[in-house]
């Protein structure tokens, strides 16, 4: 009997033990589980608030504000949200004892994709996101048939746009400043050959700020993530995402945020260093725009022609040079659909509308008059300066915008934040992390967790 009851006990203890063993792992696998969701979204909760407040856009600052250049700093977070949660006080049943007692040693990142990533595609991905929450699939069908509607001036201005830039070599941190300099150069007045001055009465407050472009996303090398995983953009993302830009940034009308450039839209159309020459820019395409059309508009009127045809014979029979009136003929056609693009131009800077293709009834500029300043009235229906800004945006090539954008992002927040070193290649919304755990029972785990904004 005492050897059958020993036996017994035996295998008893070691059943009892197994069970034991094996409830204990399972809740520390639990455990390691619950908490590495849980901190990993808390990671992800220290997203930088001055993008979403401003862009409805999610992204980790991996710097948390520092003058650093390592991404050391969510793993050092990620580990102490693990830590917190896997410290619960113990149990008071057991007098406080923690029948678990696992701690996470350290973490790894495995992936990590950051915003500047394949020309900032995660920031396209995420404006994209949130334009179609906000207005839904059907918003597209608009978007496209605005954008048909401009297809024969795009052809006539797309030589107007510039390649993207290469990138230069990365430096470290600590050359950062020797490098690049300050972003914020200074100010510049309009010069006195800008065309500005033929359609803004007074250039005076005119924004003259001016950028140092290689301190930019858009001049500067960049950190690179290693995540491959990426969406890539379709025609429909590309509307919804030209039309965020077009939201999402100050022009020459509208300046509701207080941002470093006045002319922020301007900006991703034209790329240049200095903020009124970003307006001259689109305003030389509004002209140009104007005259093609006009020139298309005169030359069917054929009255005006008739005109233009008598005026040139008489001036040339007057200096005895008949053969030069098909040139006058053409410089007169030239000078005058000019002058209606002069005084179009100056209408959408006023926020008022101009017809695309105008009608004999909707010409305002006189031939006798057309050197000299005519006051114009505006039109009830027709294209707003917007309209031509959506244009021109739908024109540009979707990668050199995204830089550009995120020029503006590093800019603004730089100044909301009075933060210098903000960049963002430092900021991520996509991280899969290894966790190192062990307890103090023996056991030892690692734990890989993901999580992706887009």
């Amino acid at each position: 009997m005492t050897v059958f009851f020993a036996i017994a006990i035996y295998v008893c203890m070691s059943l009892f033990i197994g069970l034991m063993y094996g409830a204990r792992e399972s809740a520390v696998r639990a455990r390691a589980g619950e908490a590495a969701e849980v901190s990993i979204r808390s990671v992800f909760g220290e997203y930088q608030k001055e993008l979403w407040q401003e862009y409805n856009l999610i992204f980790v600052d991996a710097t948390y504000g520092y003058d650093t250049d390592s991404f050391i700093l969510p793993e050092e977070h990620y580990i102490g949200y693990l830590n917190e949660n896997f410290d619960e006080g113990g149990l008071l049943l057991l007098s406080g004892k923690d029948l678990l007692k696992i701690s996470a040693s350290f973490a790894e990142t495995d992936e990590i994709r950051l915003a500047t990533d394949n020309a900032g595609a995660a920031v396209r991905a995420q404006a994209v996101n949130f334009m179609k929450h906000k207005y839904g699939l059907a918003y597209i069908q608009n978007l496209f048939e605005a954008t048909q509607e401009y297809e024969a001036v795009c052809e006539e201005v797309s030589e107007a746009q510039e390649p993207a830039e290469e990138l230069p070599e990365s430096p470290v941190l600590e050359e950062w400043k020797e490098a690049y300099g300050d972003t914020i150069l200074g100010d510049k007045d309009v010069s006195l050959l800008s065309s500005l001055r033929l359609v803004i009465k007074d250039v005076s407050d005119i924004s003259g700020v001016q950028l140092n472009k290689n301190a930019l996303v858009s001049g500067r090398a960049l950190n690179k993530g290693n995540s491959t995983a990426c969406k890539k953009s379709d025609l429909t993302d590309n509307l919804f995402f030209k039309e965020y830009l077009l939201e999402y940034t100050n022009n020459y009308l509208n300046k509701e945020k207080d941002t470093v450039l006045s002319y922020e839209t301007e900006y991703l159309i034209a790329g240049k260093d200095v903020d009124s020459h970003n307006l001259e820019s689109v305003v030389n395409r509004i002209l140009l725009t104007r005259e093609v059309t006009n020139m298309a508009a005169l030359k069917k009127d054929e009255k005006r022609m008739n005109t233009i045809k008598i005026f040139s014979q008489v001036v040339t029979a007057a200096i005895l040079k008949p053969e030069l009136a098909p040139a006058l003929e053409a410089s007169v056609v030239s000078l005058w659909s000019f002058a209606e693009s002069v005084g179009d131009t100056k209408l959408l800077l006023q926020g008022k509308k101009v017809p695309f293709m105008k009608t004999e009834d909707e010409w305002q500029t006189s031939l006798r008059g057309f050197f000299s300043e005519e006051k114009k009235e505006g039109y009830e229906k027709g294209l707003t300066y917007g309209d031509y800004l959506r244009m021109f945006v739908a024109m540009a090539d979707t990668e050199t915008l995204t830089k550009r954008f995120m020029d503006l992002c590093e800019l603004n927040v730089r100044k909301w934040t009075e933060r210098d070193g903000f960049r963002l290649d430092f900021c991520f919304d996509r991280w899969v992390v290894t966790a190192y755990l062990q307890s103090e029972f023996g056991y030892q785990y690692t734990i890989k967790r993901q999580y992706d904004l887009e």
